[in-house]
């Protein structure tokens, strides 16, 4: 059985490929960029649970959204699904080469 050393665990958190793996907020930035809005069931997809939380850090970040809810058919009856669009986005800063 192999151990797991100190280095080892070092090497996994400074590993350069690591950064081939898209966190959450990243994948709700691309969604929201691509579409405009996400829905509550597309992070639920995704294995996100606590999307009102990245959308908390995105309005930290210069975000705003309109929240709002809508009801679905589902295999199990009617359900709400909830929505948010993008209102505002962050200004994008270019750097200038000198």
């Amino acid at each position: 059985m192999n151990r797991i050393t100190t280095g080892d665990i070092i090497n996994y958190f400074t590993d350069p490929k690591k950064d081939k793996y898209q966190t959450q907020l990243e994948w709700v930035k691309e969604v929201i960029a691509k579409q405009g809005y996400i829905t509550r069931n597309q992070a639920l997809r995704q294995y996100i649970s606590r999307l009102g939380a990245l959308i908390a850090k995105l309005k930290d970040e210069g975000y705003e959204f309109k929240a709002y809810s809508f009801n679905t058919m589902t295999r199990w009856g009617e359900s709400k699904d909830y929505v948010y669009q993008v209102t505002k986005s962050p200004k994008t800063q270019t750097k200038v080469k000198q």
